[in-house]
C-alpha cells in the first residue's frame, strides 16, 4: 500500500467533511469474484479505465451533506489528471492521479486549485484504487461479464467513514458498518448511456449496493418520523476508451424524533459525479 497523506493546499472555503466527499467522489471500487467465467473472453480493464500520463477527466460534482440537523448541498467541478507512474511496495506499477477543484460555473484554467493525489494499480485481474487516506478499493474485475459478482470493499476498515477517518472528517453514524461485504455486480455490459447530455457507447455498470430500511418508495422519506431509517446506495458507470463517466453514492441515517428534533434528523452524505469533459 502506498503511504500518501492528504495534502491540502489553497484553502477553498470548504469544510473538512465536504472535502472528504470530494475525496471519495471519484474513488472507484471492486476486486475478488466468483463465477463460471474461466473461458470467457473479455475486453481488458484498461479499455474501461485508460491510464496514460496526461490523461484527464473533468466531472460535475453534486454533493449533499447532513450535519447539525441541516442539509447542505454544494456543486463543484473536479479534474483528475494522470500525473506519473511509480512502483508500489509490491513492485507493481502504480499510476498517480492529481485532483483539482474549481467552482461549478468556472471555465477558467486559472481557477483550478490543487486538492491532493491518489493512486490506481492495474493488476492481471483487477484495478485497485488507493485513496488519500490509504483506503484500498478494488475497482474493476476481469472478466467484464454480465452478472459477475465480487467483494469490492474487502480491504476497507470495519467502519470506514465513522471510525477510520480523522475526527474532523468523520460521520456519527453506523450505516457504514459492513461495507466490506458489499457485493459488486456487472449489471450492464455494452450498453448506451446519456450522461450530462452526452452519449456514450459500450458502457459497463457496476452496481455496488442498494439497501434501505424504514423508507418509503422514494428511498428518501422515513415511514415514520419516529423510525430509525438508513440508506446505502452505490453505483458506477465506465465507458470503453473513456473511463469513469458516472458515480452515485448515498450513505446516511435518519435518527428518530426527539424533543429537540420533533421531525427527527439526518446524518450522512450523498454525492453524484457526471463526466463533462476528457481527453
Amino acid at each position: 500500500m502506498i503511504n500518501q497523506s492528504f495534502q491540502e493546499t489553497n484553502k477553498f472555503s470548504i469544510s473538512s467533511r465536504v472535502q472528504w466527499l470530494i475525496v471519495i467522489a471519484c474513488i472507484t471500487m471492486v476486486f475478488v469474484a466468483c463465477s463460471k467465467t474461466d473461458n470467457y473472453r473479455s475486453d481488458p480493464l484498461s479499455d474501461y479505465m485508460p491510464l496514460q500520463k496526461g490523461k484527464y477527466w473533468i466531472y460535475l460534482l453534486d454533493s449533499t451533506n447532513y450535519y447539525n440537523s441541516q442539509k447542505v448541498q454544494t456543486q463543484y467541478q473536479l479534474k483528475d489528471v494522470v500525473d506519473d507512474t511509480l512502483t508500489d511496495n509490491l513492485s507493481r506499477v502504480a499510476y498517480r492521479l492529481i485532483r483539482y477543484i474549481r467552482p461549478s460555473s468556472s471555465t477558467s484554467d486559472t481557477d483550478w486549485k490543487l486538492m491532493g493525489e491518489y493512486y490506481m494499480v492495474p493488476t492481471k485481474q483487477t484495478l485497485e484504487t488507493i485513496d488519500f487516506y490509504n483506503f484500498k478499493y478494488q475497482s474493476l474485475k476481469l472478466p467484464v461479464a454480465l452478472n459477475l459478482t465480487w467483494k469490492g470493499n474487502s480491504y476497507l476498515p470495519a467502519f470506514p467513514y465513522s471510525e477510520a477517518l480523522p475526527v474532523q472528517s468523520s460521520f456519527n453514524f453506523t450505516v457504514d458498518g459492513g461495507m466490506g461485504d458489499w457485493d459488486y455486480t456487472y449489471t450492464g455490459v455494452g450498453e448506451s448511456e446519456t450522461i450530462n447530455g452526452k452519449n456514450y457507447d459500450n458502457v459497463v455498470t457496476v452496481s455496488q449496493e442498494d439497501a434501505s430500511t424504514n423508507l418509503l418508495e422514494d428511498n428518501q422519506t422515513p415511514t415514520n418520523v419516529n423510525d430509525f431509517a438508513t440508506r446505502a446506495f452505490s453505483a458506477e458507470k465506465y465507458a470503453k476508451n473513456v473511463g469513469l463517466i458516472y458515480k452515485k453514492l448515498e450513505l446516511w441515517e435518519h435518527q428518530p424524533a426527539s424533543p429537540t428534533n420533533p421531525d427527527g434528523y439526518y446524518v450522512g452524505f450523498g454525492i453524484q459525479l457526471q463526466l463533462i469533459d476528457h481527453n
